[in-house]
């Protein structure tokens, strides 16, 4: 099995045709290893970009200016010659969102959502988080984090530079290669994780929507478990739906909240209830 790191470097401008911002692709960088992860090739092109100048933040981020790719392969050319690079391999990236991003640009031109791509894929990201301590507060990992955990020196690579990633990104898998623990990762590049990757998640705020379930409101008292009335009717804030309510049994007034999330894999709950204190009065929040 071989496999391919991709690292993509991105600007976001204004496109007319989509009537929106897009984050047109203007460099790729990608790194082929074989079955021991040792380097086969290498693949680093700027793109031109079609919809607008490179931002300044982009510049500071990535120091590509508009010098480095007024001569760059337009986007098809230079996404054909990944294709070639990159088949019949496992595809890599950090987190989905460079795959994301490949995906929406290739739309942009060709109006399909499928890879013209015979590969398999991983979340390198996911991948590493399993193999390192957790970080607090359900954190997400980043490549120079993970370069710092396993001793290696992300300075000696230019960061945010898309050759430069996948080669740091080639030696965190090397310092944490698992066969078999990564080869469960490993998904097909089928029409559902297409489908997946450009579903666009949205919240639920109408109590009609028939995704919703009822049940998802109902509560009882955190404290002692008793039934709870509430004076109200559900409200809306911050997206999330919200009541009132006061305890039957310790009288003990309660606020509870619920947002539902339409993602791909089906309609994500978060619940909380708590007790419902009074707001300080402003000498008592300046102490």
């Amino acid at each position: 099995m071989e496999y391919t790191i991709l690292d993509l470097e991105w600007n976001s401008a204004y496109a007319p045709k989509i009537g929106g911002y897009l984050n047109e692709i203007i460099q790729f960088g990608a790194v082929r290893l074989d079955s021991h992860l040792q380097v086969i090739d290498t693949y680093d092109t700027f793109v031109r970009p079609q919809t607008g100048r490179i931002t300044r933040l982009v510049t500071e981020l990535t120091n590509i200016t508009d010098d480095d790719v007024k001569n760059g392969r337009l986007f098809m050319d230079a996404f054909r010659r990944f294709c070639r690079f990159a088949q019949d391999s496992v595809i890599l990236t950090w987190s989905d969102g460079d795959l994301r991003e490949l995906i929406h640009n290739y739309r942009y031109y060709t109006g399909k959502i499928e890879l013209p791509l015979r590969a398999q894929y991983a979340d390198l990201q996911e991948y590493c988080q399993s193999r390192l301590p957790a970080l607090p507060g359900g954190r997400q990992l980043g490549l120079a984090d993970a370069a710092v955990q396993l001793g290696l020196d992300p300075e000696a690579f230019a960061l945010h530079r898309a050759i430069d990633d996948s080669l740091l990104s080639a030696e965190c898998l090397r310092c944490t290669f698992d066969e078999a623990e990564l080869a469960r990762r490993i998904i097909p590049m089928d029409t559902r994780l297409y489908q997946r990757l450009t579903f666009k998640a949205r919240f639920i705020t109408d109590r009609r929507d028939p995704l919703i379930d009822p049940a998802q409101f109902e509560f009882v008292c955190p404290l002692c478990g008793g039934e709870l009335a509430g004076k109200e009717d559900w409200g809306l804030h911050n997206r999330q739906f919200f009541r009132r309510f006061t305890c039957r049994a310790c009288g003990k007034k309660l606020k509870a909240r619920v947002q539902f999330k339409e993602k791909f894999e089906g309609v994500q709950v978060k619940r909380s209830i708590q007790e419902d204190l009074p707001k300080p009065a402003p000498a008592e929040a300046e102490a």
